[in-house]
């Protein structure tokens, strides 16, 4: 007998809720899979969070003007050119998993550092440390 199309998606949906299942089920058993998971969208997540966040931060924190914001803007672009300059460099001198190591460090110590201090010149190098960090994961 002839299968509509409606009758070959309602076979497929249950195959694919058959496979969340099992891919629930790996996870549960690997972890670290899941973590490493996370892990690998952290700086992406902290990165619009950053962005969308950084006026109001500007603003209502440093109580400073919108020449602040665009000087902290700017800093985060000169550290994504620099990292997009000397990454290949540092990767011949040290191994990928050290400089991810490193550059997860320092952008943890710089959100920490706008965090703990609220200073001008700080989120004008914090920012700058930000954009490193955070380009030089991608790559």
């Amino acid at each position: 007998m002839f299968n509509s199309p409606v009758d070959q998606l309602e076979k497929t949906g249950a195959k694919d809720n058959a496979s969340h299942g099992s891919v629930i089920k790996y996870l549960r058993k690997h972890r670290l899979v899941l973590f490493l998971g996370i892990l690998s969208v952290l700086p992406l997540l902290v990165t619009q969070l950053f962005n969308v966040s950084m006026p109001g931060y500007i603003s209502h924190i440093l109580h400073a003007s919108s020449v602040s914001y665009g000087i902290t803007d700017m800093f985060y672009g000169i550290g994504v050119l620099v990292a997009g300059l000397i990454t290949a460099k540092l990767l011949e001198k040290m191994t990928k998993k050290n400089l991810l190591i490193d550059f997860f460090l320092i952008a943890s110590l710089a959100l920490l550092a706008l965090f703990i201090f609220k200073l001008n010149l700080l989120t004008f190098a914090a920012t700058f440390l930000i954009g490193l960090s955070n380009s030089a994961y991608r790559r």
